[in-house]
């Protein structure tokens, strides 16, 4: 994702304390994949004029950037704050703030998505993450580029969100191998198990633990090459929230290691996730996949969404 070079994106970078202030105005609960517990359930021995402070001095930078806007005394616009301070010192500045239009449709699209892709990724360089959230045909992407600082980028379109996703995960020109391998099923306490083998440089008792759980020799085999060849190790986790027919949010995933020329792509078949369908995968395959997640969550949510106009709730 770092050399993604995207123009033009409409980027917004946000403190969490200066998020926190924002989503209150929308009577938000939160965003997925941002903690905040501070500020709801604050450590027993914070000074609560800490946290006053704290909120106070947020929302003054958000009004001298223009992410709030004060209104008049008397005035008729929707959203109203008082900070904790001024509650206490009696003194109400700023009675009423208004949220501009874009930057509320962009933070609406994150605390209220119809539907949000989750991506985790482990390289040498560390452990990253990426969220996308859409509704009503916005794409917001949120990553963090520093701790506890946001960055918001309205994407263009579905295509580029995928760039974006392909790009953080090293996958290019991966081919699937010569000889089709066969497809097979694993135990999920299995993968630990061979992994700990690897990790003592005893990859025979590796083998003999993934052949001996049902997965295929000649795939298991390739398996085992692929961990130790591994750029990347990554998750993702699709999730279409609302009244689904069944009432529960729809999810689909993927686990991905990925090596610079091949993929093995595991993935749960029910929502038990006790055990995973191994496959290895081109990278065409890899990609074709994700958007086929992503576009079967789309037409879910509108089979199960039609006529209904009601708020979606946040994936948990």
């Amino acid at each position: 994702m770092h050399n993604v070079e995207i123009s033009p994106v409409p980027t917004l970078r946000l403190s969490r304390t200066e998020l926190y202030v924002l989503i209150r105005l929308l009577k938000a609960s939160g965003i997925a994949g941002i903690d905040f517990t501070w500020f709801q359930i604050p450590p027993v021995d914070l000074p609560r004029e800490t946290l006053v402070r704290t909120v106070d001095e947020a929302v003054k930078s958000l009004v001298a950037r223009g992410y709030l806007v004060p209104l008049p005394e008397g005035s008729n616009g929707p959203l109203s704050f008082t900070s904790y301070m001024d509650q206490e010192s009696g003194q109400q500045n700023w009675k009423k703030v208004g949220i501009p239009e874009e930057l509320a449709t962009l933070l609406s699209t994150c605390t209220f998505p119809a539907q949000s892709l989750a991506l985790t990724w482990r390289t040498s360089r560390g452990a990253e993450l990426l969220w996308l959230h859409t509704l009503d045909e916005v794409i917001v992407a949120v990553t963090s580029p520093l701790p506890d600082i946001y960055q918001f980028m309205v994407l263009p379109s579905w295509d580029t969100a995928q760039l974006i996703i392909l790009e953080a995960l090293g996958i290019k020109e991966q081919q699937a191998p010569r000889q089709p391998l066969p497809i097979g099923r694993l135990q999920a306490n299995v993968l630990p198990l061979a992994r700990k083998a690897l990790e003592i440089n005893d990859p025979a008792q590796a083998l003999s633990q993934l052949t001996g759980a049902g997965l295929p020799e000649p795939t298991a085999l390739a398996f085992l090459e692929a961990i130790g060849a591994c750029t990347t190790l990554a998750r993702v986790v699709v999730t279409s929230q609302g009244p689904e027919p069944d009432g529960h949010a729809q999810r689909a995933k993927l686990v991905a290691i990925i090596t610079p020329t091949i993929c093995f792509v595991l993935s749960p078949p029910d929502a038990s996730e006790e055990a995973y369908t191994v496959r290895a995968m081109s990278a065409d395959e890899v990609r074709a996949w994700i958007t086929a997640a992503w576009s079967a969550q789309v037409a879910t949510r509108q089979r199960a969404t039609a006529g209904s106009a009601s708020n979606w709730d946040l994936p948990t």
